[in-house]
């Protein structure tokens, strides 16, 4: 049987197709691991949430000793089930280990509500052995090499070399990008610290890759003020532990609403929350309020969404007198005290100066709001 050059392409596009079916359905059949493991130091992903569909039981270790900058789940407790689902939950991170000297302590209670935060479905756990568990972190250097931003400090087996200000910018750049994420997870906020950060002259060519920072740690809570951090990086040399120094302080914060607010409301401290300033926000901080003086008793001449920062030219004094109500006007000469009765031209708060006619004279003049309905008529 003679095939014709059609039929035969026919046949090959159909065999390949089949071909390439059975390979993507064998890759869609593998189960892609939970997460890195606990030696990856801040390369972290997102977990994804696990349902376990029988009750776990989980003993509680009493005392433990690491040496990794990341405490999982399998280093707190033991199970007897080998499933692939425990497995990846033990491996899930939950916090930053203790620096050298330090401890801490963790009872079930904790690890369930970090779990949960992490969306793990817990309804099924169960917890024995002890009440709790003390991490201590073992000394065990990660690196023969050690770089120090310390002057005091001396730098063995390298060799300062000259960098541009480019390379340090970077350098500075993936330290700090490398610490704030560190300090998300340490501090377990989404604070966006701010930092001015110090390097070792002869650490910035080994820091202008990101992905050469591999584990961090250092720092002590409340994590504001001076830092030392020790940034664990892969070389081609080996591993290189590089000591910095950073200045770490909280975000500007401003006030927000913490409500939808109506135009005209009376700002009350109730109304009010501290918020940081978005990147995409188009206001500057010099324009919104850091405190609560000025802001308090102030009436919006606008309505606020719920979380919208307040600018200073959204709030205004209470306003005591409406355009063309009628006014007591005040006028002082010589000692005497004259009233007599006027109608506003504008609207506005105390101390406010406005513009008032004089009846039934017609005639205009200044006056400054004194209190609700009654104006002061300003004299040279």
């Amino acid at each position: 049987m003679k095939l014709s050059y059609k039929s035969i392409r026919r046949t090959a596009f159909a065999i390949v197709c089949v071909a390439l079916a059975v390979r993507l359905d064998g890759l869609f059949a593998q189960t892609p691991p939970l997460m890195p493991s606990s030696n990856q130091g801040m390369r972290l992903s997102e977990p994804v949430p696990l349902e376990l569909a029988r009750q776990i039981v989980f003993r509680l270790r009493d005392q433990i000793q690491v040496d990794s900058n990341l405490l999982t789940l399998g280093d707190l407790v033991e199970c007897d089930s080998a499933s692939s689902a425990v497995v990846q939950l033990l491996a899930s991170p939950l916090a930053p280990t203790p620096t050298d000297g330090q401890s801490q302590t963790w009872n079930a209670a904790d690890i369930q509500a970090l779990l949960k935060l992490r969306g793990f479905d817990t309804s099924r756990l169960g917890w024995t052995g002890s009440s709790q568990c003390t991490v201590t972190r073992q000394s065990n250097p990660i690196a023969t090499n050690v770089l120090s931003s310390d002057p005091s400090s001396p730098e063995t087996d390298f060799v300062s070399t000259n960098v541009s200000r480019y390379q340090s910018t970077q350098a500075e750049r993936n330290v700090t990008d490398a610490l704030k994420e560190y300090l998300k997870v340490a501090s377990n906020s989404n604070v966006q610290y701010e930092m001015t950060v110090e390097l070792p002259p002869a650490g910035v060519v080994y820091l202008q890759n990101r992905r050469s920072i591999i584990g961090i740690s250092g720092g002590e809570a409340p994590w504001i003020g001076r830092q030392r951090f020790n940034l664990q990086t892969k070389q081609r040399e080996g591993e290189v532990v590089i000591e910095v120094a950073a200045d770490v302080q909280l975000p500007p914060m401003i006030f927000v609403a913490v409500r939808s607010l109506a135009r005209d409301h009376v700002v009350q401290e109730s109304d009010l929350q501290l918020a940081t300033i978005p990147k995409s926000a188009r206001y500057t901080r010099a324009q919104c309020f850091e405190s609560l003086d000025g802001l308090v008793g102030k009436q919006l001449n606008r309505a606020l969404a719920s979380g919208q920062a307040i600018e200073r030219g959204f709030v205004a004094n209470p306003r005591l007198i409406d355009a063309y109500d009628n006014v007591e006007v005040h006028v002082r000469s010589a000692g005497l005290l004259v009233t007599t009765p006027g109608k506003a031209m504008q609207g506005g708060g105390m101390n406010d100066l406005i513009t008032v006619e004089i009846m039934p004279y017609r005639s205009k003049v200044s006056a400054r709001i004194v209190e609700a309905g009654v104006v002061s008529v300003v004299t040279p």
